[in-house]
Order: structure tokens, then C-alpha cells, then sequence
């Protein structure tokens, strides 16, 4: 079992908006803008 495991979804989410993740959709989209990403280009969702 790793530490990520014993991390309840609220606190992987918390994990995720410290770091720069977009996710885009298929036709290019941004589906997905975290915390990160609105530090990062000062742009926000």
C-alpha cells in the first residue's frame, strides 16, 4: 500500500492544486485548470 492510498480524495485534491496540472478534453479544451496553473500564467478558471 503506498502513502497516496491512505490519503482521503479531499487531500489528493489539496496535493493537486499545489502543482501545475491541466487537463485538456479532445478537441483542446481545458477541462481541468488546478491552483497551480493560476500561479504559474496568473490566470484563473
Amino acid at each position: 500500500m503506498t502513502a497516496l492510498s491512505y490519503l482521503a480524495p479531499d487531500g489528493l485534491l489539496a496535493i493537486l492544486d499545489l502543482t501545475q496540472i491541466m487537463v485538456r478534453d479532445f478537441d483542446g479544451r481545458i477541462v481541468y485548470w488546478a491552483k497551480g496553473c493560476e500561479r504559474l500564467y496568473g490566470w484563473s478558471s
